[in-house]
């Protein structure tokens, strides 16, 4: 069943791809906070379906999904940015969790694969520019005192979620941060969404990556954090309110008051 609520799914199917007639049924997938998802199964494949609420071009999303950790385009819009990929059949880790040890080797795993040359991530101007570069916000930089000590290829998005146990490996979505950027980024986005604690993220960076310290790993945390609750404070003012965004936004500000206190 299509759900009426969204945007027709049915004429983004006809602009992506060809073989519309072939399907046999569209699924309505709850759960996407910046797109409306789909299950798109045909006579012969299915597929995942993602349209964006907010349209808006990706210049370099498409090259990051070139890698075999991504899921397989079957089409991509990039005016858009609605994707038509192949339906990955797995477990989400948000409903069979990493070990520390798991985790950590997938972080490797990752990182080994995603190309360092196509673009920059620069996640304070991202900050900023969601939240109109509040004043309070600007505060929080300051006492965050975040600084990337390395620079690398990262997904910046990495979350239980967004990554589907298969029987050869893993498949991550949702690239559309990718870009270079401190990896322990990557590990504390990962930890904090496994709730993980301070102790557990730390033995996960010591097997991940050499000579990172507590504190740069509790700074990085807390510009995650600071992240989390700019993206929520956009998506708010732009009309997705919805009960868990707005936890989010005052969750995360919980958090890292907490956590600027205590540096």
């Amino acid at each position: 069943m299509v759900d009426p609520r969204n945007k027709d799914p049915i004429k983004t199917l006809l602009r992506l791809a060809p073989w519309t007639e072939q399907v046999k049924e569209i699924t309505y997938l709850s759960g996407g906070y910046s797109n409306d998802n789909y299950y798109v199964s045909t006579n012969e494949k299915n597929y995942a379906l993602r349209i964006r609420k907010r349209p808006r071009p990706s210049k370099n999303e498409q090259q990051y999904l070139k890698i075999s950790n991504a899921p397989e385009v079957a089409a991509y819009d990039s005016m858009t940015g609605d994707m038509l990929t192949r339906w990955i059949d797995g477990e989400l880790i948000a409903d069979k969790p990493f070990t520390i040890k798991e985790a950590a080797c997938y972080l490797r795993q990752l990182h080994s694969e995603i190309p360092s040359n196509i673009s920059n991530y620069n996640v304070i101007e991202r900050i900023l520019t969601a939240v109109n570069s509040a004043n309070y916000v600007k505060e929080l930089i300051k006492k965050i005192g975040w600084k990337p000590q390395t620079i690398g290829p990262s997904h910046n998005d990495l979350n239980p979620w967004n990554i589907i146990r298969v029987k050869n490996g893993f498949r991550t979505l949702d690239w559309e941060y990718a870009g270079n950027n401190d990896p322990i980024f990557d590990l504390v986005a990962l930890c904090h969404g496994l709730e993980f604690s301070q102790h557990e993220t730390n033995e996960v960076a010591d097997a991940f990556v050499s000579n990172i310290t507590n504190d740069h790993i509790i700074r990085t945390r807390g510009i995650f954090l600071l992240r989390e609750h700019a993206w929520a404070v956009d998506q708010i003012q732009s009309g997705n309110a919805r009960v868990e965004i707005v936890e989010q936004r005052d969750t995360c500000l919980e958090y890292l008051q907490q956590l600027v206190r205590e540096l």
